[in-house]
């Protein structure tokens, strides 16, 4: 920090947006060396390994002193509380919906929704003092945000968390810390979330009220100052004693509530394509032998929507990547309809373009030179300072916005949305969702937020994993996010 000072407990457990599991812990990682790693009895469980190996490469002598030593240390990992560990690890994994991913699974064979939940696994399995949680919701379907809050409520460790889940920081926080955008100040409320928002109204509709009463008296000072100022000597010194009088009062004079400015960009008009903008049949794909896609098949037409719902590890980011041609199938086809060209949001950037900053990902979409490339980052709420710099320093929230923002520039016609609403405040989300309902083009979402996909008004659902395409109707909603 460039100033001040902060007080740490001795052990913290931190869940970033972005947790890079393989950059730690390399590649050939496997689940349960992540998950012990945060665990005091992780030089142990270290330890332990090495000797297994030292057993399994060595014979005759060296092979009885090896077993003696992994003797020794096993006695000491199962005293040390190295199993109960284990046993913990395994029960937060399948709470978070990972009881399919076995300790022994890589990390490298995980999809990024699963890496984020087993980094999410290895801080609640730490038993540290202070758990910092950035978004710990993102990619977690009813079942395992439902979980994660019984599980935050019984810890005895202190919690501090940054969320947009409303029903996350209703259930499970005590006090609200606001931080204003502009002004970069903390207010502090005790309290749940609904009731914040509920004093927050309050004291905004007091602040109105006090600001313009304050106005409203300064303006009476001023006007019997005016009509004094030209009146004898003696009553015209009253006027500047009421002058000084009225300035007092305009630097007491409160600030009006700031409210939160709008994005204005939208989706440019796309041509149109033919009747069918996609038809999939028989899809089907497996890696190794877990069988992820059995036999999916849907047709989706001009300005229709569909929602992909369903539990997490159920193939809807793998349905979208087959889609957008990353991947072959090991069956099925995908027909692309007429005129139709693909525009996909998702989370991650390629190295290259995340070295490159936001004014330089969106230049060459932009028309008009830096002036109106400046002005669609404007619209975007990005400054000068987060506008040149490089795309992996921002904020998760501001990658996602600045990707729908590319995918509404490319002009694409038919949309596929892989859970656009992570990382998003309530203000984008709603920007979002007009904007969309705005274009009219086909869209194909992924999503685990009930209010987004009700937003989004599809027109079909397609289950998962039941591989279900059907009209929707309200009553899907309860399998996006039960009541």
């Amino acid at each position: 920090p460039d100033s001040g000072s902060v007080g740490r407990p001795r052990a913290i457990g931190y869940l970033s947006q972005a947790p890079a599991l393989a950059d730690t812990f390399g590649a050939d990682a496997d689940v349960r060396e992540v998950l012990v790693s945060a665990s005091p009895t992780a030089p142990l469980a270290s330890d332990l390994h090495d000797a297994e190996r030292r057993m399994a490469d060595t014979t005759g002598e060296a092979l009885d002193a090896a077993i003696r030593s992994y003797g020794e240390l096993e006695e000491q990992y199962r005293d040390a509380g190295g199993y109960a560990v284990e046993a913990r690890a395994a029960s937060v994994l399948h709470g978070l919906g990972l009881g399919q991913v076995g300790l022994e699974r890589k990390i490298a064979g995980l999809s990024s929704g699963e890496r984020t939940r087993l980094e999410m696994a290895r801080v609640l399995v730490g038993g540290a003092d202070l758990l910092l949680l950035d978004e710990p919701t993102n990619h977690l379907d009813a079942d395992g945000t439902r979980w994660l809050m019984q599980f935050l409520e019984r810890s005895e460790a202190g919690v501090f968390l940054v969320s947009h889940d409303l029903r996350l920081l209703d259930h499970s926080i005590s006090r609200v810390y606001e931080l204003d955008g502009q002004t970069h100040a903390v207010s502090e409320f005790k309290g749940s979330y609904s009731a914040y928002l509920e004093w927050s109204e309050q004291s905004k509709r007091l602040q109105q009220r006090t600001r313009k009463r304050q106005l409203a008296d300064l303006k009476r000072l001023r006007s019997t100052a005016d009509r004094f100022r030209h009146g004898s000597e003696k009553i015209a010194r009253r006027s500047k004693v009421l002058d000084r009088r009225a300035e007092r009062m305009r630097s007491e004079v409160v600030d009006a509530p700031t409210g939160s400015k709008a994005l204005g960009l939208y989706f440019k008009p796309a041509d149109r394509t033919g009747r069918v903008a996609l038809r999939v049949r028989g899809l089907a794909m497996s890696y190794g032998d877990n069988q992820i896609l059995r036999n999916v098949s849907f047709e989706l037409e001009r300005g229709q929507r569909l929602a992909v719902i369903g539990v997490n590890g159920a193939g809807k980011s793998t349905l979208l990547n087959l889609v957008a041609g990353l991947g072959r199938a090991a069956a099925g086809s995908i027909e692309l309809g007429h005129n139709v060209t693909l525009g996909r949001f998702t989370h991650e950037f390629q190295a290259d373009a995340a070295r490159l900053s936001a004014y330089e990902h969106l230049a060459p979409l932009v028309a008009g030179g830096e002036g109106a490339i400046r002005g669609a980052l404007a619209q975007l709420l990005f400054g000068t300072d987060h506008a040149f710099r490089p795309i992996e320093t921002l904020s998760a929230g501001e990658r996602a916005r600045l990707g729908i923002a590319k995918l509404m520039l490319e002009r694409r016609n038919l949309l596929l949305l892989d859970e656009p609403n992570s990382n998003l405040d309530t203000q984008t989300r709603a920007w979002v969702l007009d904007a969309l309902e705005a274009y009219g083009a086909p869209v194909v979402a992924v999503s685990h937020d009930r209010e987004f996909v009700a937003g989004l008004k599809p027109d079909h659902v397609l289950l998962m994993p039941d591989e279900t395409f059907e009209p929707f109707e309200p009553r899907h909603l309860e399998r996006v996010e039960p009541s």
